[in-house]
């Protein structure tokens, strides 16, 4: 016989910070923020608390390889200490900005996520990262964003190339990428995104197969291809830097780096 469940016994979840800056903390999650007090307490000895109604409290239990993915969608690389904190808000730009105004450190703008969010990440007083998110039923689905050069977040990191991610939805991952003038990346794939780049400036020069053995240039107004899972490294020989615009379009971590190529085979030229 099915055992029944318990009862619910928790009644409230309270997290409990430590403020270096005290009236700088208050300030900025009850008046910027916005969540109002509950109880203030002032102690016979210097001890201060303010408890803010910050509305319903989830606890979110993730796995690192959850963390993880949240982190490359939301930011495009690992950042998320071992405790984050999320807000839901009414309207997420326009309490990014508010925060950011009243000295939060701005992580990654505000993104559409697989889950039918619109999430920004930031550091923000008492040494918290927070999230903060305005949900599906506060989202236009069709809506059309912009991502204006300065809201471009990092992306992906590749020795040698610099990814600033512009989009990352469940299935597709777009951004702008830099190679300086001479610089030779490392040996990376793409996982299960197929890719399209176009060429803005410098030289691409593509080297892949076995052994690295196959090169190819390409040049501004360029388009090239580059299918799943297909180990390559990326340099530009050209005197200026390479820009090109990165399309993908796939699941799952959208860069890995290797090692090296795959091995030629045994008696195949070596070139």
């Amino acid at each position: 016989m099915a055992e029944e469940p318990r009862p619910g016994r928790v009644l409230q979840m309270r997290l409990v910070v430590e403020a270096e800056d005290y009236e700088q903390a208050v300030a900025f999650y009850r008046d910027v923020l916005g969540a109002p007090e509950e109880l203030v307490v002032d102690g016979d000895h210097g001890e201060r608390v303010t408890i803010l109604d910050v509305g319903r409290a989830t606890l979110e239990l993730s796995n690192p390889a959850q963390v993880a993915m949240i982190d490359d969608v939301e930011v495009g690389r690992r950042v998320s200490p071992r405790l984050r904190v999320a807000f839901e808000v009414p309207d997420v730009d326009a309490a990014t900005r508010d925060l950011v105004d009243a000295g939060a450190t701005l992580v990654a703008a505000p993104v559409l996520t697989p889950w039918s969010s619109r999430n920004a990440r930031l550091e923000a007083p008492a040494s918290l990262q927070i999230t903060l998110f305005e949900e599906a039923a506060m989202v236009e689905q069709d809506q059309i964003v912009v991502v204006t050069p300065g809201e471009r977040t990092a992306g992906p990191s590749t020795p040698g190339m610099e990814r600033q991610q512009a989009f990352a939805t469940d299935g597709m991952w777009s951004g702008l990428v830099r190679t300086e003038a001479g610089m030779v990346s490392g040996w990376h794939h793409h996982a299960e995104y197929e890719t399209t780049i176009y060429v803005l400036t410098g030289t691409l020069r593509m080297e892949f197969g076995p052994g690295g053995s196959t090169t190819f240039e390409a040049g501004p107004g360029d388009f090239v291809y580059v299918p799943k899972g297909a180990v390559h490294r990326e340099s530009n020989p050209s005197a200026d830097p390479a820009d090109i615009v990165v399309v993908r379009a796939g699941q799952g971590p959208s860069t890995v780096n290797v090692d090296g190529p795959p091995p030629e085979e045994a008696g195949q030229h070596q070139g």
